[in-house]
């Protein structure tokens, strides 16, 4: 047993023993100091026949399972690891004024910019990628955490980039990228690649603004968002991880059924209602809405988010 800070959440993690690579990826976010408060949390991760995420009645406890899931290598494991680990410590953290958002984030000039799900939008980490070409600064991969009190946006940028084919594919023919050696093996999920082999990693930064892209023909904009409909877009952005906690068949890409799936997430608005009760979120989102600047991009070309950035900047 050793005890983690995970978005400043002491957590207890059991690991089976013979899973190593899982123990050194653990140990990778920094130990609990002595001054820190007990850990009121726990995760086990457990080796069986069959694979499964469970989180307890009272949601303090969360079960990781499987018979192979220490081969991170797998695009399945790591990221279901990783799912289930910060969207179970995101749901305490909130508790605390740090929001889990569902989005990918890169430093454009001094500032970060995340790129998130608003239940319509596309491409969160295509367009961080096209924002760090530019800036050669990244910050992390579809977790990011944002500190209320700060307003500064922290990430670790050990966990890989989850590359989908989609995104290699406009990689290599736009930009005649060719992404450094992996041990992550591709697979109908993509793969993924260290952020710290292709630019420059920070762990945290000041949040420049909360960005929606949405694919169409028309030519390309920027439109902020009211604050009725930015209300509804923060509300999606940060129910998105733990909605799909506890109730998995929303996720794309499932640990579980090692099933992954093109479709967009339709989330039912009572079902959003009834989490920001539950969660207590009602008057963080209000705070993210009067606080942080919005905006939906709308562009033909993933090239074109660069374009509307340097807009944004002038």
């Amino acid at each position: 047993m050793k005890t983690v800070l995970i978005a400043q959440v002491p957590v207890d993690v059991k690991i089976d023993p013979s899973f190593r690579n899982i123990t050194r990826f653990i140990s990778r976010f920094p130990a609990s100091s002595r001054e820190a408060p007990p850990a009121s949390i726990r995760i086990e991760i457990a080796k069986r026949s069959k694979r499964l995420v469970e989180i307890s009645h009272q949601h303090r406890k969360l079960n990781i399972a499987g018979p192979d899931i220490d081969n991170l290598s797998d695009p399945f494991n790591m990221i279901g690891i990783a799912q289930a680990l910060f969207r179970f410590v995101g749901v305490h953290a909130a508790r605390r004024g740090i929001l889990l958002f569902h989005a990918s984030a890169a430093f454009w000039g001094k500032k970060v910019f995340c790129f998130g799900d608003d239940g319509a939008s596309t491409a969160k980490t295509l367009s961080s990628v096209e924002c760090a070409l530019t800036s050669r600064h990244y910050l992390a991969d579809e977790f990011c955490f944002f500190d209320l009190s700060s307003n500064r946006v922290f990430g670790y940028p050990f966990v890989p980039l989850h590359i989908r084919p989609i995104v290699k594919e406009h990689l290599v023919a736009n930009h005649g990228m060719r992404l450094p050696p992996t041990d992550f093996k591709e697979g109908r999920a993509g793969y993924f690649q260290e952020s710290g082999k292709m630019f420059r990693t920070t762990p945290s930064g000041k949040l420049g603004a909360l960005v929606f892209v949405h694919f169409g023909k028309e030519k390309e904009r920027i439109r902020p968002l009211h604050t009725k409909e930015k209300r509804a877009a923060i509300a999606r952005l940060i129910l998105a991880h733990p909605l799909k906690l506890f109730y998995p068949q929303l996720d794309r890409m499932q640990f579980v059924n090692t099933s992954d799936s093109i479709k967009k997430t339709v989330y039912d608005v009572r079902l959003l209602s009834s989490f920001t009760k539950k969660l207590l979120l009602a008057d963080k989102i209000d705070a993210l809405a009067r606080n942080v600047p919005a905006y939906k991009f709308y562009i033909s070309s993933p090239c074109q988010v660069k374009k509307l950035l340097s807009r944004l900047s002038t």
